[in-house]
């Protein structure tokens, strides 16, 4: 198993942020499906939603900062 490491706060922002995307794709697979019954496919699938979502949202939070003065 990978070791977590330790996410600043824009990237813990981010992570809060893509439960929509990823609420998105279990419904799409359907909410009575198990994770442990999802397709190899399907779970990518949901790896990916949570990895795009992640990035662009770390993007955006990131183009924000950098525009508003701390």
């Amino acid at each position: 198993m990978a070791k977590l490491t330790k996410l600043d706060t824009v990237e813990e922002l981010a992570v809060g942020k893509t439960l929509p995307a990823l609420g998105a794709y279990v419904a799409s697979v359907g909410m009575e499906k198990a994770l442990q019954d999802y397709s190899k496919e399907e779970a990518l699938g949901l790896a990916r939603a949570a990895v795009c979502s992640f990035l662009a949202e770390v993007a955006a939070l990131r183009d924000l900062n950098d525009e508003v003065p701390m």
